[in-house]
């Protein structure tokens, strides 16, 4: 498995802008790199699981999530 790695209060010094859809959208492909922004979820427990797995299964590569 990969690594954790946590940022507290941390400012990138480099971007590069992308492309961004929703979770939903993006079933059935799949991408190299996926940045999810998790934010509050209006759902159950069940559906928040589910949707997670949508969006940590899209990505090939490497996935960074952001928890708020």
């Amino acid at each position: 498995m990969g690594k954790s790695i946590f940022f507290k209060d941390k400012i990138p010094n480099q971007f590069t802008y992308g492309y961004a859809i929703t979770c939903h959208k993006s079933q059935g492909s799949e991408w190299d790199n996926v940045l999810v922004i998790e934010e509050g979820f209006p759902f159950d427990k069940e559906e928040h699981k589910r949707w997670l797995y949508t969006a940590a299964t899209r990505a090939a590569k490497k996935l960074v999530i952001i928890r708020k």
